[in-house]
């Protein structure tokens, strides 16, 4: 099952608020997660957070509880994602508890001096192991103040509500309800009406357009904050505009509102990246907002709104005359669909909380008709979703292409599949892997051959070993498997346990020559190359020697990836490796076998050098093996 813990500091219907549970819901309904989300506070979103995930109520927890859940969901999963600089409030104890932790920054700084948040906001700086800003405005303000330690990420967010449309007939209605006559310009403003979001700097727009032109009306879709509720009742009905402003109050739906709108004005003298601008665009309207005001200037800039010099309403009311709504609305909520996806945005924020690698899945594939078809399906449905998968079927003569196809076809995912259908068998699995790698484009690749299996939190658990930046290839364990797939043995240990005991008892990350020296030297200590995550090479250069070998390239593979970095190995069985009748082997075959292991061993030797100690497990592997062959004949 795919696990995630999400922090979100009240259920208030608010726009952070409404973001998490869209982040939650489409965690839930595309990527098949199961979400545990931590409300700090109650609020009236609560039952909405119920239907798409598991509600842990912080407020209803004492400490020891709290420590015990935190224990409890990081032995499920190690990734947490907390949305608000609020929500960081229990950083200190997600990063004890042992979360990686990605935190998503909406707020501004005055905005968090203003709720007396400094202590938490330099918190999260230190701790994160991720910062994800919605614009590079939000993350240079919030630097002004704070140091972040780590990983600085820039992801606008995408539109989580799809547009409601109105018919035409339906547009009159609602107009003819406010009190806005057919034929007049809607300019509207959306928000929890405060001194923030400049509900005031609205009326004062409205004002002054009205003193020049009687075909503009105004609409605030929101709370009025009850300490200027009043004041504005009072400024409109003084300035002579209570019949073109129109206060609506807080909608469950505002979809209607934007419909009619033909402008948005972001009167705000702090917002960060609000998602009302983003939703004005999808529906067609022109977006007018102050200049050094929050994050969404970027967008405006791309055509589909403007700015004006910070809280200088004369000018926006002068854009506002002069827009005459002649935009071309069509053409923004087309932008919007391409730019704003929501989906895409989901996926690349749960790549950052695992990491930030984009990962390529090869799976070479020869008659393997049977297997095939859920072997593809255990890799979509990996807990940390891979970016690609290229299918190589190197010439099947079984129904294994039929089967491929049959996948790609039924699959209607967000992962970009290639398949290569060879029209002649290259007679090697090493040709295949080279292959694959020159039409990868991922960070790290994932051999995933068609006959083994995996656990759903595969990747999931050997993505973080790639945090450490010199690590250049991290394995887990394996269980071995027969080949109907019934399991054999639940690891390799009694294997790899032949040159030392201890070593594969517990995970660990080592310098890659000292594996090489101590390890690899005398037997391939990765039995199976599904059980691999590595760095994509830079150069396939050394292909030239893998494929000189019919059975221990893998071996000379690993040790060309490990010669450049460390090695990381989990210690859980995580994959199936899928163990064919060795009844099959010819004597020949074993000779070939036997001289290639032989080889690799000199080659180690030569290379990087062993100790006397080693040598004599060299010498030891041999003699087991020409027995185990029964080609006590040979000398070499």
């Amino acid at each position: 099952m795919k696990r995630l813990l999400y922090i979100c500091h009240d259920a208030h219907f608010h726009g952070a608020q409404l973001l998490s549970l869209s982040i939650i819901s489409t965690l839930k309904q595309q990527f098949g997660y199961s979400v545990t989300t931590v409300l700090l506070n109650d609020g009236e979103l609560k039952e909405e957070f119920e239907r798409c995930s598991d509600v842990i109520e912080y407020w209803s927890l004492g400490y020891r509880e709290w420590v015990k859940f935190l224990a409890d969901a990081r032995a499920k999963s190690n990734v947490c994602v907390s949305n608000t600089v609020v929500s960081g409030r229990v950083i200190n104890d997600l990063k004890s508890a042992g979360f990686r932790v990605t935190s998503l920054i909406h707020e501004l700084p005055t905005l968090i001096r203003s709720y007396e948040l400094g202590a938490v906001a330099a918190d999260i700086g230190r701790l994160s192991d991720v910062v994800v800003f919605p614009a590079e405005y939000v993350r240079d303000k919030y630097l002004e103040y704070f140091q972040i330690e780590k990983e600085i990420v820039i992801l606008p967010q995408g539109l989580y509500k799809k547009p409601d449309r109105l018919s035409t007939e339906s547009k009159l209605e609602l107009r003819a309800r406010l009190g806005i006559p057919k034929g007049a310009k809607v300019v509207s403003g959306i928000g929890f009406a405060d001194i923030r979001k400049g509900v005031d700097l609205f009326v004062q727009v409205a004002s002054l357009v009205s003193k020049s032109s009687d075909l503009f009306h105004f609409i605030w879709v929101g709370e009025l904050h009850r300490e200027i509720r009043e004041w504005l009742i009072h400024d409109i009905n003084i300035l002579g505009v209570a019949d073109r402003v129109h206060f609506v109050g807080k909608q469950k739906s505002v979809d209607s509102f934007y419909e009619i709108s033909d402008i948005m004005l972001m009167t705000s003298r702090e917002d960060p990246f609000p998602s009302t601008v983003l939703e004005a665009i999808s529906h067609g309207a022109y977006v007018i907002g102050f200049e050094h005001a929050g994050g969404a200037e970027t967008v405006l800039r791309e055509g589909c709104g403007e700015t004006v010099p910070y809280l200088d309403v004369a000018a926006m009311a002068n854009v506002v005359l002069g827009n005459e709504c002649n935009h071309d609305r069509a053409q923004l909520i087309e932008y919007a669909r391409q730019k704003f996806d929501f989906q895409g945005y989901v996926l690349a924020l749960l790549k950052r909380a695992y990491g930030g690698l984009s990962i390529t899945a090869i799976v070479p594939s020869y008659n393997y008709q049977h297997l095939i078809y859920d072997r593809l399906r255990s890799i979509v449905e990996q807990s940390f979703s891979v970016d690609e998968i290229i299918v190589l079927d190197d010439s099947s003569t079984d129904n294994s292409q039929v089967e491929i196809q049959r996948f790609v076809e039924e699959y209607s995912g967000p992962i970009k599949i290639k398949v290569d259908l060879a029209s002649d068998n290259s007679g090697s699995v090493f040709l295949q892997w080279q292959k694959g790698l020159k039409m990868a484009s991922g960070d790290l690749i994932w051999i995933a051959e068609a006959d083994d299996v995996a656990d759903p939190s595969f990747i999931e658990n050997l993505v973080p070993s790639f945090s450490d930046k010199d690590v250049r290839l991290a394995y887990c364990e394996s269980k071995q498997l027969d080949s109907s797939g019934q399991e054999i043995a639940p690891d390799y240990r009694a294997y790899t346990g032949e040159i030392d005991a201890n070593h594969w008892k517990q995970s660990f990350v080592n310098d890659g020559v000292n594996e090489i020296k101590r390890f690899m030297s005398v037997k391939n200590t990765i039995p199976n190359v599904s059980a691999v995550l590595f760095r994509r090479p830079d150069s396939d250069c050394f292909f030239s020697e893998v494929n000189k070998y019919r059975v221990a390239g893998d071996w000379v593979f690993y040790l060309h990836l490990l010669s450049e970095g460390k090695v990381a190995y989990v210690a859980d069985s995580l994959n199936g490796h899928r163990r064919h009748d060795a009844s099959q082997t010819s004597t020949l075959a074993k000779d070939d076998h036997f001289f290639e292991i032989s080889d690799v061993q000199d080659l180690i030797r030569e290379r990087f050098g062993v100790s006397p100690v080693i040598e004599e497990k060299i010498a030891g592997y041999r003699e087991f093996l020409r027995e185990y062959f029964g080609l006590t004949h040979l000398v070499r």
